[in-house]
């Protein structure tokens, strides 16, 4: 008999990320994070392609970041005070020794022959706020940032490393902000000649839209491809004669449409549209059970690779500089961070039941998480589609209780996923096999604004609150038609973040729920516009108008103005570093409902941020997920 997947299983779970081939592509290496304790080691590891064998490299438990250098070596990146140590590792022969010590935060490490090109986060002395001080001073937009902290006066710069020297060189300036501040790290690409990057200059209030910028690595010079603040830029590489990257001005769905590729041409200075696409790139399925990046795009054999979300699966594409673009390298599932080396292409990846495995060339080479799968009482999610008179289909799926019995009655709970541009799927989802192995069905969608099927179908601009909400309930609905042994009287609803927000709109609009579970909501967008990290560059574009120059039609979307129509007992979870969806707005909805007699529970977690379910310390990510439990069980049990 199987074991049942409780709270704290997630403590067995290997998290990986980072994969990459050595220079050979005899050998990957990639970063496996655990549970240990109230936070997570971070280690190396290494599988021989030949052997299929697998051995941890490191055993320090911190590390940040690696590369691959020649023949077998790979150098790693460790804290050191507020620098960063580099350990040399011989792979073969088994040996490390520490190479050197850069006096900055390092992000990511790209050979380059003799040199390094280093990726790192820097502190302009003056404008940086020390933990100790007496108190904060704030000259720029935003200055802070959910799960990075307070970022008034922090910059993301490139330096270099010579090897053989030890000189350490900024190759840009203070006043320059390489990447933004979600793009991951590996968004650089780097030729012989050139260095390209996104970024934007630095001039107090951060752009909504970065640059594309081009650094000649002969010269020094910089020149901007796409001047900062005009385009959304996702994906840029570099190939021998030209440049590939994803842009968009928004000119037909806003801030959330999708980028279409683009060439720019070294030797003209000319950009040409080459595909016109309307998937992300980028994005993998969400899911709690991930911790850690890797490479979602990079240039080789003459081609760009990319990870894309098309419907509920995240897979490999490739795309050529006229603009052909491949089918699909890899199989329908949640594809996280790859790596190509001449024919090879490895991944890491969620495919069928399994959590993270890494794959090379369609093959499975590690097991890492075997044990879960093989003793573990993983439920299955089956797919179900819905359609509402007027509407396109949605798709959804059904996780039955663990244990299942056939004309047995069993309460449901529907979950609704962030963003609203991410999308659900089949993937393994840790908090949702615990529910089910509590005795619950489990239902969840992809209702309009998801990522995966395109422009129209994403563009929620001033429509939050209606065709979601309504495709959100015809599948309840459906599902409640196919599944007859769901208690369509025992039924909970919960969702974080864009989630949380349709869960209070949800609570106001309806009563067919018997308890609620808010987390990282949002109540009032008005209020968002204006303490959100992200606020003042986001929810302009979202709303279809701003708080003042639109008051009406943000308050019409915002679930504090149906705050008196709520009867369903709520909990509200949420953090105190919050910065994307700020923990008052749960205090407003909480007083507002609690004031007038309803049950409600707020738990507001210290230490963490927007990430509390996907990151959060280990302790803490219980304490949620025993909260949640609780308050369904106490009403629908």
């Amino acid at each position: 008999m199987k074991k049942p997947i409780r709270i704290d299983t997630f403590r067995k779970y290997r998290f990986l990320s980072a994969v990459a081939f050595n220079k050979a592509a005899t050998k990957v290496a990639f970063i496996v994070k655990q549970a240990r304790g109230n936070a997570y080691t971070s280690d190396v590891y290494v599988t021989d392609l030949a052997s299929k064998v697998t051995e941890k490299l490191t055993e320090c438990g911190t590390v940040r970041h690696f590369v691959w250098l020649a023949g077998d070596t790979l150098l790693y990146a460790v804290p050191a005070g507020e620098g960063t140590a580099f350990i040399e590792a011989d792979v073969t022969a088994g040996t490390e020794r520490k190479a050197f010590t850069v006096p900055v935060k390092t992000l990511q490490a790209i050979d380059c022959g003799e040199k390094l090109l280093i990726h790192a986060e820097y502190h302009i002395p003056e404008k940086y706020n020390k933990p100790d001080a007496a108190y904060d001073v704030f000259d720029e937009l935003p200055f802070r940032w959910n799960a990075q902290g307070l970022v008034n006066g922090v910059r993301k710069r490139l330096y270099y490393y010579e090897l053989s020297t030890g000189a350490f060189t900024p190759v840009t300036g203070d006043d320059f902000y390489v990447g933004n501040l979600t793009t991951s790290p590996w968004q650089l690409s780097v030729s012989d000649k050139y260095i390209l990057f996104i970024g934007q200059h630095c001039d107090g209030v951060q752009k909504t839209y970065t640059g594309l910028h081009l650094v000649d690595r002969a010269t020094g010079e910089r020149k901007a491809i796409l001047p900062d603040g005009q385009q959304k830029v996702e994906l840029a590489q570099l190939l021998d004669d030209c440049a590939i990257f994803t842009s968009t001005a928004g000119e037909t769905t806003g801030a959330c449409q999708m980028c279409e590729f683009h060439r720019y041409d070294f030797a003209t200075g000319e950009i040409e549209l080459i595909k016109n696409y309307e998937l992300s790139t980028g994005m993998a399925i969400t899911t709690d059970s991930t911790l850690g990046a890797g490479f979602v795009n990079k240039s080789a054999n003459g081609l760009v690779y990319f990870t894309t979300m098309e419907g509920y699966s995240t897979t490999l594409k490739s795309i050529d500089k006229e603009g052909n673009i491949s089918a699909s390298l890899t199989p329908e599932g949640s594809l996280n961070c790859f790596d190509v080396n001449g024919e090879h292409i490895a991944g890491i990846g969620m495919y069928g039941d399994r959590l993270q495995e890494v794959y090379v060339d369609g093959e499975r080479i590690t097991s890492l998480n075997a044990d879960i799968l093989e003793n573990y009482a993983v439920c299955t999610p089956e797919y179900i589609s819905s359609q509402r008179p007027g509407g396109e289909r949605v798709d959804g799926w059904v996780i039955k209780p663990a244990g299942y019995e056939a004309g047995k009655k069993y309460p449901g709970i529907l979950n609704i996923h962030g963003g609203p541009h991410a999308a659900f799927g089949p993937t393994y989802f840790h908090e949702m096999q615990v529910w089910a192995n509590a005795g619950y069905f489990v239902f969840y969608c992809n209702p309009h604004g998801s990522d995966g099927k395109g422009n129209a179908f994403g563009d929620m601009r001033g429509q939050y609150g209606t065709n979601d909400y309504e495709d959100i309930m015809f599948f309840t609905d459906t599902v409640l038609a196919a599944y007859v042994d769901i208690d369509g009287d025992r039924l909970g609803v919960t969702g974080g973040s864009y989630g949380g927000y349709m869960t209070n709109w949800i609570i106001g609009h309806t009563n067919r729920f018997k308890c609620a579970a808010s987390q990282r909501s949002i109540s009032d967008w008005a209020i968002s516009e204006w303490i959100s990290d992200c606020g003042f560059q986001r929810n302009a574009a979202k709303m279809g108008g701003t708080a003042l120059g639109n008051p009406e039609k943000v308050r019409w979307h915002s679930p504090i103005t149906y705050s008196e129509n709520v009867v369903t007992p709520t909990l509200f979870i949420h953090s105190y570093e919050d910065y994307r969806c700020h923990h008052s707005q749960a205090v407003a909805m909480f007083t507002m409902i609690r004031q007038r007699g309803v049950d409600a529970r707020l738990c507001i977690f210290k230490g963490e941020n927007h990430e509390l379910s996907r990151s959060g310390k280990p302790e803490n990510r219980e304490s949620r997920m025993r909260e949640i439990l609780n308050w369904m069980d106490k009403y629908l049990h």
